[in-house]
């Protein structure tokens, strides 16, 4: 029999977790930028429901998304009497969303006392709190990134390639894992993925339109990709965003120098640069990736899945939430490192989330709009800085790997 005393651990996280979610909804329901991103997808669902065209005469407020994000999240809309209502059902399937994650991911963890640091710090990470306050998608990104990893870890590639399949229509740089594993000839994650993409495009037509589709992916799209939302430059940490920050004229923001070729050449320098040197960790040596040990697959995923978040044309703090994928892998029993280097990875990645952590205390009730308060552009860079120290070290352990074949 167990002494109960081995329980209090587990009793103590679970009322942290009841006070972080009591938190969370407080915030959610009282704050006047609470559940914002869910109205903004509740409009997008009104206008299916009422059968208007999806991305007719558009308003700053307006959802500018995939189709098949609010397609599917249509139904808990229509079962809802209003949007209040609608939004708190979005809240609980983001709180059973994210449990579920998470015990998904405890599942590869070990050793006890990780699991627990897992559960720990996921509430004080400020990416869970925005994600739940804002009302966002991230949590389902979360877990269709971390499913589809795990799904591939235990011998189901095709689910992997679905599920990497449906998080691209919800936000596009999942698709840099879906090309990680066709450079890696895995064929069963491109077929499933594949086949999910074209069933998605069938159903975005059947219910919003041929015309709506065409006009997402010609007009929409392509507008977002090359100039983000300027508007948002001091929330966004994306590469784009940070390259806006320091060399472009943004709201609220006192650049470095106001120059649009240095924001052209750090753009495309940082992007190049990480991808570069991504890449050439990822492509040798050519064994096969159903044949790669566990442990290098999953740094070359946490690799790519971070050049992807960085890439995109924006990255709000609650977007990085898939870093708790980055971070469980981080912190696997590894072979090879002597205690010293385990110890110097541990403190960088506390390093890397509080940076990541900075952004709430510096910019909540500091920079919110009509206030004409500024800051200067590293500071409301520190997200990024943390991201960058975090891919930082997955590649250097991919480094090591790849020096001892």
């Amino acid at each position: 029999m167990k002494n109960p005393r081995s329980y209090l651990p587990w009793v103590l996280i679970g009322l942290l977790w009841l006070i972080f979610l009591a938190l969370a909804l407080l915030i959610y329901t009282t704050h006047p930028n609470g559940a914002g991103d869910f109205g903004y997808y509740y409009r997008g669902i009104q206008r299916i429901l009422d059968g208007r065209p999806l991305y007719a005469d558009l308003q700053s407020s307006d959802y500018v998304g995939p189709p098949l994000q609010i397609q599917l999240m249509a139904p808990l809309v229509a079962v809802a009497r209003d949007e209040g209502t609608s939004a708190r059902l979005w809240f609980a399937l983001n709180v059973v969303l994210l449990a579920g994650t998470l015990a998904l991911l405890s599942r590869f963890i070990t050793r006890r006392h990780h699991r627990m640091i897992l559960w720990v710090v996921t509430p004080l990470f400020a990416p869970a709190l925005m994600s739940l306050w804002l009302g966002q998608i991230t949590i389902v990104l979360l877990a269709a990134t971390v499913g589809a990893w795990a799904a591939y870890r235990t011998g189901r590639p095709r689910l992997a390639g679905v599920l990497l399949a449906l998080a691209v229509w919800t936000k596009f740089y999942p698709g840099l894992l879906v090309l990680y594993f066709l450079w890696k000839r895995e064929w069963r994650v491109v077929f499933g993925a594949a086949v999910t993409t074209l069933l998605a495009i069938i159903f975005q037509m059947a219910v919003s339109g041929v015309d709506a589709f065409v006009y997402y992916i010609l007009n929409v799209l392509p507008n977002l990709t090359a100039d983000g939302q300027p508007v948002l430059n001091h929330s966004n940490n994306a590469i784009l965003g940070f390259a806006q920050k320091m060399f472009s004229e943004s709201p609220q923001i006192i650049p470095l120098l106001v120059s649009p070729a240095l924001v052209t050449l750090t753009r495309f320098g940082l992007l190049f640069g990480l991808g570069g040197v991504t890449l050439y960790l990822i492509s040798r040596p050519t064994t096969a990736l159903s044949r790669t040990p566990a442990e290098k697959f999953d740094l070359e995923y946490a690799a790519v899945l971070l050049v992807a978040l960085l890439a995109g044309s924006t990255l709000g703090v609650h977007g990085m939430l898939s870093a708790l994928l980055v971070y469980v892998v981080l912190f696997y029993e590894r072979h090879g490192l002597s205690p010293r280097q385990r110890t110097r990875l541990k403190l960088l990645s506390l390093v890397s989330a509080l940076l990541i952590n900075l952004h709430m205390p510096i910019i909540l009730g500091y920079l919110q709009p009509p206030s004409d308060n500024t800051l200067p552009a590293p500071a409301l860079a520190l997200p990024f800085f943390g991201m960058v120290l975090l891919w930082g070290m997955v590649v250097w352990l991919l480094s090591r790997q790849r020096a001892a074949v």
